[in-house]
């Protein structure tokens, strides 16, 4: 039988294991709808599927913690039950780490924040089979140079550098760390092979300082280097407010403030892993703009045009 939670909602036994496809598959036809799909055989048996910029974004975060194992999208069909019928409830991804095995919902903050009732509800009943929920938010992607470098790796992942020569600028490589530019002048190592073997998690980055080949640090594994998934996820207080709803605190007056506005429009990347470059694009870099010079040209624009249709896309 299910266990019993309050208003009524209750989850079916559940029993994780490393699922050999998703449980279901994100629909493509909705022209509203963004949604695409990684390959990273290293960590998941079947292709990623996601269906927003923010899944897409959280994954590519995912993918740079190097102490995750696996990650599993579109995981399990869990049963919920309710006083008025049954459903059932899909978890966003399946995180296998070094420190936890969890499920992760995926939302931005407003959502969630709307949701919250139903989705402690969940996390309540999971937590009674030893099992746990944990979320995403804006706040996860972090500060704006980790976001940055993050756009930054993502474009070579889909690269790999020859197994000797990875060893090469492993040994090449200070265990207390140097600068990108003196381990290219030590090894020989072209820019691009030091980023392939940063974003295949094989040497860590400085992930909160804005990168460059002279300033930026990078290391063999060593603690403070590179993302850890603990590190990433107590970001938000998204978990420490479902810890406290577990111990009975409920989330009436303890749910986190919502994420920085200026960590919300940011996209990471405009494509997925069909180019190589060196910087993020000038997209992403316009982009951290305020949003107000963006409204003013718009609004003069309109002027200009004196097309009444225009204002009303505006507003």
């Amino acid at each position: 039988m299910p266990s019993q939670t309050q208003r009524g909602l209750a989850l079916g036994p559940a029993v994780l294991s490393p699922p050999t496809q998703p449980a279901r598959l994100i629909r493509r036809s909705r022209p509203t709808r963004i949604t695409g799909e990684f390959r990273l055989p290293a960590l998941c048996p079947y292709p990623m599927e996601w269906e927003s910029k923010l899944e897409r974004n959280i994954l590519l975060t995912l993918f740079l913690c190097h102490d995750v194992h696996a990650l599993y999208t579109q995981p399990y069909r869990l049963p919920v039950f309710k006083v008025q019928g049954h459903r059932t409830y899909t978890p966003d991804v399946y995180v296998v780490s070094a420190s936890t095995q969890c499920l992760l919902e995926i939302k931005p903050y407003d959502i969630l924040q709307r949701k919250a009732d139903e989705y402690l509800q969940i996390a309540r009943s999971l937590h009674a089979q030893a099992l746990r929920l944990e979320f995403a938010t804006e706040a996860e992607i972090g500060s704006d140079d980790k976001r940055r470098n993050v756009a930054l790796l993502q474009r070579y992942l889909g690269h790999e550098v020859a197994a000797d020569r990875t060893i090469e600028l492993i040994q090449a490589t200070p265990i207390d760390g140097c600068t990108v530019e003196d381990l290219m002048c030590a090894s020989g190592a072209e820019a691009y092979e030091i980023l392939c073997l940063i974003a295949h998690r094989r040497l860590f980055l400085e992930m909160d300082v804005p990168y460059s080949r002279s300033s930026v640090l990078v290391s063999q594994p060593r603690p403070g280097f590179g993302i850890t998934y603990e590190a990433t996820f107590a970001a938000s207080r998204c978990n420490a407010a479902l810890e406290e709803a577990l111990l009975g605190s409920g989330p009436a007056g303890k749910w986190p403030p919502p994420p920085q506005a200026s960590v919300r429009p940011v996209d990471m990347v405009r494509s997925g892993f069909d180019f190589v470059g060196g910087f993020p694009d000038k997209t992403a870099r316009r982009q951290s703009r305020g949003a107000g010079g963006d409204r003013q040209a718009q609004r003069r624009r309109i002027d200009a045009i004196g097309s009444r249709h225009a204002l009303e896309d505006v507003r």
